[in-house]
């Protein structure tokens, strides 16, 4: 009987320093799970960022591009008056 309590005593250390390691494991991977997040969270906002950085870049583009096209509309427009003038002129 004694030896059975001996064996018990001895099971329940090992089971309760396994359980111990395994507590100790699991707080370990908590921790670098958030450590993990905050990272995710920190990249998130990066790359937010850029892509806000990006739409602003665009609109500044398309804005030039439209400016650029009315300059060439208008360009363009004089160009024919002007050789209409000429045309008229030679044709005199």
């Amino acid at each position: 009987m004694q030896e059975h309590l001996v064996n018990l005593e001895s099971l329940v250390e090992r089971v309760t320093k396994r359980i111990n390691e395994l507590m100790e494991e699991n707080r370990q991977l908590k921790e670098e799970i958030e450590l993990h997040r905050e990272i995710l969270e920190e990249k998130d906002r990066e790359v937010e960022a850029i892509r806000e950085e990006h739409r602003r870049v665009l609109e500044e583009k398309e804005k030039e591009l439209s400016s650029l096209r009315s300059v060439q509309k208008e360009t363009e427009e004089r160009i024919k008056a002007l050789l209409e003038k000429i045309k008229e002129a030679v044709m005199e």
